[in-house]
């Protein structure tokens, strides 16, 4: 059984919400989780091939994080 599109877009955004992110060191209070000039250039290429492969009309992604919004496009 192949996940459907929608199952293989979340298992994309998934793997790189898993490893996208450093496990240690933990940064310090305040400062963000992820460098987002290497991240958004990541999700952007995750979504663009997601997109083009299941023939997907839109997309919207929005990283959060505990200060609030770290990324929104779509």
């Amino acid at each position: 059984m192949t996940p459907s599109g929608s199952g293989r877009v979340t298992a994309l955004v998934l793997l790189a919400l898993l490893f996208g992110t450093p496990a240690a060191p933990q940064p310090a209070l305040g400062s963000p989780l992820l460098d987002r000039a290497r991240f958004e250039p990541f999700i952007d290429g995750v979504v663009r091939h997601a997109v083009r492969q299941d023939a997907i009309a839109g997309v919207t992604v929005a990283d959060v994080g505990p200060s609030g919004p770290v990324i929104i496009k779509g």
